[in-house]
């Protein structure tokens, strides 16, 4: 695929969210999916473990961080 230089309305458009991924530039629109998602609010399974991520996260930058498993992470299959 070759290079497609967008113009700053665009670029705006896309970054904001609400550009819709068929309007996208050739090559443009699973981005601008994954940043109309982005801006969405979020849904109740993603507030669900907050609390936990924040601690997580804190515990990394800490350099004490223990291993959480998620849920959604746990069902999925892993890639070989």
């Amino acid at each position: 695929m070759g290079r497609h230089m967008l113009d700053e309305r665009t670029a705006d458009r896309i970054l904001s969210g609400v550009l819709a991924p068929e309007d996208a530039p050739p090559g443009y629109a699973e981005v601008a999916t994954l940043l109309s998602a982005a801006h969405q609010p979020p849904v109740p399974q993603e507030l669900a473990r907050c609390s936990q991520t924040v601690a997580a996260m804190a515990g990394a930058v800490a350099g004490t961080a223990t291993t959480a498993r998620s849920p959604f992470v746990e069902g999925r299959r892993r890639a070989r």
